[in-house]
């Protein structure tokens, strides 16, 4: 246990990273209670760095067992009997608090004097301090135990919205106001500031103690010296852990419902950063809420709810006049600082709030109004607004400069400071500039520079900055009909283009020193979107943003947190973000418990491995398979019957292994009567060679066979041959979920992720050679059908969208490459113009695949059900982007607007080609060197 000397109050009041804290427990709690929050204070100081002396005002029996446990915290037992003699000691500033989940990395970096009301145990802990104590927990630390340990692994507090209460002079409406906010609705889940600043008041320090043991969700904050009333609403904002903001003055009422209602206001209106409600309005500080039914009321006869910047005042130029709708009780997103900044007391005086929504209106805030009164102001001469000498000239002073006569919509204010933001990035290079170009790019979304727009020297302007910013690749961001990348749950359109042009950002960064400052500027525009957006997309650029600052806790903590929020769409979700940066194994291994993946350096001990049935010939997927294997000197024989095996005319030793692939082999060749006299032989084959030691590998390579008669006989055959084999191997970890129908619930799987085909077929000829070939002009967009096409692709619904499509848009073509044995589908083929299509309706020679391949955009994929598809492989490994169904592993790989696309129904096909009918040669070639990327970091066993 760590000692420590007296903390020194003569040290700066603000660090920005403390030593030494002061913590003082006070009220009393029993031995559970306080041991809960002596460790919560242990893990924090050791996250810091810190040490921590902990002063106990009360008896505590049994205690100093626990103590003996601590690594950075001093216990100082006062005791009851000396609290009279050893009040808590006098500081400059003091938080107080009586519950754990109001403990935040915000309040630690801003003081070092913590009291605590031990009113209830440390369970509960703030999210942003638990996303701090586990992303950064040393290696040495020990796993989680009990009490705070434990919450730590539990979902943590976060607050719905931060309430901000400066309380100066206020005895006399302090226990009504204090009362008011426990009647609130949904008070618990807020997180509530009460400051008092040097205020003079005598009774309101008990009453506050009183509501924090009442209340865990409040933070008490005494403060030496009066920095003013928005500098104390600033110091708040900055404190907050909410996505959302709002003040309450101690001498204004509200409806229970006002607070509630407004936050549901913005979580239903993602494009709206304020919002507020009409208010009644008193002059009799005794009336209460339920008394003013009869009060004068404001705001409620606003023409429409939602509303810009240029409702917020009334006339133009110098005979303006202020209509400040949010007055004295909205809520607005705590976002909105990052771009707008703080309220400025120090300019603009007592109409600082005004001047604030005026400035975050013209950098592009939207706000709404609830036209039914849910609030109660007091309307008193001895207010702040009233009683200041210059608040008139205050008002002057924000109209001259925010309000001009001839541009009474605001856009001139948006359009100076766009220009000054240009000739800023013109004068000089900085880490910043890309970021304050997303921002650019959010408030062209949201249509603020519509008219501007139109103008082509506008359009020349910024796409020259920008493209010197992030390179060409970011200039169709722009655009509005390159619009693909979907929207992030909780952000809402223009800040869901906001995170992709910031993921955007992240890969076109190295993880040099060069990039450092950047890469932590994006870090934190990542952390701040993750508290507006619990989305997996957002978390996993938090992990992918750590990853370039080489911090590998971090990135697993946040990997961890999208899976464990969404396990079913982690997998789809996770490279949308990352884009095949990192390796599937090293991605499984940081959200997974054990997962097993495949290792052929462990298996080439074996004298032999055989599989089944050998489709080589025409596939080359199983010689690249086990390529490794045969260079390290193991025997690899492929077999299309067990017979050899089974009467010895093949030896092998135990240990051996026979690794099963496409079981409709089995009964491809059988009469349908007998499917199951052959399933029962083969599997019996199985069972005996099991039993001489060989080793029973299987690939579920589809969830059913594709030519099966009977689905209930496929499915009784592959549970029993999950039961047979030894070991059950799958390419993806988002698979097995997708086989629970008969995979029996205790067989682990293995994961042995497909490789790429770039090296297993000729490509020597050129997209231009190879459209000159086959007749196709340069600018055509040709679409191409890739290998045997059988029932189960159930091509002919996409095909009959595609020809319908062919009328609407003259440059798509068709090609179609290799044998079709579906007569629906060879029906829907010979409808398309002759013109519009290119068929080749044999099998394909592996040397002249290149020819289609290579003179084709996009290649078309139809499945009516698969696991994994290897003409997906195929594509990407010659760089060609597809459009494949949302099936399988398919969204694992296909990343939409990036590698290809993806659709749900063939509905979504006439989209997509509507979509990339007008992209240029240079954004198919994107697309293309795209998917040639995916395609290069898939890696074949060695």
């Amino acid at each position: 246990m760590a000692t420590l000397r007296p903390i020194n109050d003569g040290l700066p009041v603000q660090q920005a990273t403390p030593a030494r804290y002061r913590f003082e427990l006070v009220q009393g709690g029993d031995a559970g209670v306080v041991t809960s929050w002596l460790r919560l204070i242990d893990r924090v100081c050791q996250w810091r760095g810190a040490h921590a002396e902990v002063a106990l005002f009360f008896d505590v029996p049994g205690l100093s067992g626990h103590c003996a446990e601590l690594h950075q915290v001093s216990v100082v037992p006062l005791g009851r009997h000396s609290a009279r003699h050893h009040p808590p000691r006098p500081t400059r500033e003091v938080v107080t608090i009586s519950g754990s989940g109001a403990l935040s990395p915000a309040l630690l970096n801003r003081f070092q004097h913590f009291r605590v009301v031990c009113a209830r145990p440390a369970l509960t802990v703030n999210d942003s301090l638990r996303h701090a104590l586990h992303a950064f927990r040393p290696k040495s630390w020990t796993a989680p135990r009990v009490g705070v340990d434990a919450s730590l692994r539990s979902s943590g507090w976060r607050p719905r919205c931060s309430i901000i209460t400066s309380m100066f002079d206020g005895d006399a409406f302090v226990d009504p106001f204090l009362e008011d906010c426990s009647a609130w609705s949904g008070y618990e889940e807020m997180e509530h500031f009460i400051v008092r600043p040097a205020s003079p008041g005598r009774r309101e320090h008990a009453a506050v103690m009183q509501h924090l043991a009442d209340h865990g969700n409040a933070v008490y904050i005494r403060l030496d010296e009066d920095p003013g009333l928005y500098e104390v609403w600033n110091l708040c904002c900055r404190l907050s852990t909410s996505p959302y903001l709002t003040t309450a003055s101690i001498d204004d009422r509200r409806s229970p419902a006002h607070l509630a209602r407004l936050v549901d206001e913005l979580d239903d209106k993602p494009g709206v950063d304020v919002t507020s409600s009409a208010l009644r309005v008193t002059e009799s500080a005794r009336t209460g809420w339920l008394d003013s039914g009869r009060c004068a009321t404001w705001y409620a006869d606003e023409p429409s709810d939602e509303y810009l910047v240029e409702r917020l005042w009334r006339g133009n130029g110098p005979d303006a006049v202020p209509h400040n709708i949010p007055h004295c009780m909205p809520v607005w997103r705590r976002r909105i600082h990052a771009t707008t900044g703080d309220f400025d007391e120090r300019n603009y005086g007592p109409s600082a709030d005004w001047e604030f929504w005026l400035r975050a209106g013209r950098d592009g805030s939207v706000f709404s109004v609830v036209r039914t009164p849910l609030g109660l102001h007091l309307r008193s001469p001895g207010s702040y607004w009233h009683r200041h000498p210059d608040n008139a000239a205050y008002t002057r002073r924000i109209i001259g400069r925010h309000i001009h006569r001839s541009d009474p919509t605001g856009l001139k204010i948006r359009l100076q400071w766009f220009h000054r933001l240009m000739a800023e990035l013109e004068r000089r290079r900085n880490p910043e500039g890309a970021l304050r170009f997303f921002w650019i790019l959010q408030q062209l979304r949201a249509g603020l520079f519509t008219n501007q727009w139109k103008h082509i020297p506008f359009q020349v302007m910024v796409r020259r900055r920008l493209r010197r910013e992030l390179g060409p690749s970011a200039e169709c961001l722009l655009a509005p009909t390159r619009e693909w990348s979907h929207e992030v749950d909780g952000l809402g359109e223009s800040s869901s283009v906001l995170f992709w042009f910031l993921v955007e950002a992240c890969h076109g960064l190295s993880t040099s020193t060069v990039h450092a400052d950047t890469i932590a500027l994006l870090r934190d525009a990542f952390d701040e979107l993750l508290i507006d957006s619990r989305s997996t997309e957002v978390a996993c650029a938090c992990a992918l943003v750590r990853r370039l600052q080489n911090d590998p806790d971090g990135e697993r903590y946040f990997l961890r947190l999208a899976h464990d929020g969404d396990a079913e769409q982690f997998w789809s979700r996770l490279q949308a973000v990352y884009r095949f940066t990192a390796p599937l194994e090293e991605l499984s291994r940081a959200v997974l418990d054990t997962p097993d993946f495949v290792d052929f350096a462990a298996e080439r001990q074996c004298s032999n491995l055989f599989f089944f049935p050998d489709y080589s010939s025409g596939n080359p997927y199983q010689s690249l398979l086990y390529r490794g294997l045969e260079r390290s000197g193991v025997n690899v024989s492929g077999l299309n019957d067990l017979a050899a095996l089974r009467t010895g005319e093949l030896a092998f030793e135990p240990g051996d292994i026979l690794h099963v692939h496409w079981i409709n082999s089995v009964y491809q060749d059988v009469e349908i009567r007998d499917h199951g006299r052959a399933i029962d032989q083969f599997l019996s084959d199985l069972q005996g060679l099991r039993q001489k030691g060989l080793r029973i590998w299987w690939t579920i390579h589809n969830r059913y066979s594709h030519d099966i008669a009977d689905l209930r006989l496929d499915r009784a055959f592959r549970r029993r041959l999950s039961a047979v084999a030894n070991r059950l191997l799958v390419h993806h970890p988002c698979l097995p979920d997708l086989v629970q129908e008969w995979l029996p619930a205790d067989r682990p799987v293995s994961f042995l992720e497909h490789g790429n085909y770039i090296d297993s077929y000729e490509n020597t000829v050129s997209r231009k050679r190879a459209r000159q070939g086959l007749g196709l002009a340069r600018d055509d967009i040709t679409i191409a059908m890739v290998g045997m096409v059988k029932p189960y692709k159930a091509f002919d619904g996409p095909l009959s969208t595609l020809r319908g499509a062919m009328q609407r848009f003259r440059r798509l073509q068709l090609i179609q490459m290799g044998p079709v044995f579906c007569e629906k589908t060879r029906v829907a083929i010979r409808q398309f113009p002759a013109h519009r299509l290119t068929s080749h309706d044999v099998f394909t020679e592996a040397a002249d695949c290149q020819h289609y391949l290579n003179a084709s955009d996009f290649v078309l994929l139809s499945y009516r059900d698969i696991l994994t598809s290897g003409c997906l492989y195929l594509a990407f490994s010659f760089g060609i982007p597809v459009i494949a169904p949302a099936q399988g592993s398919i969204p694992a790989y296909v990343v939409n607007n990036w590698n290809g696309f993806l659709y749900e129904d063939v509905q979504d096909i006439e989209a997509i080609l509507a979509h990339v009918h007008d992209y240029s040669v240079e954004e198919l070639d994107t697309l293309r060197n795209n998917a040639l990327h995916t395609a290069r970091s898939l890696k074949w066993p060695e």
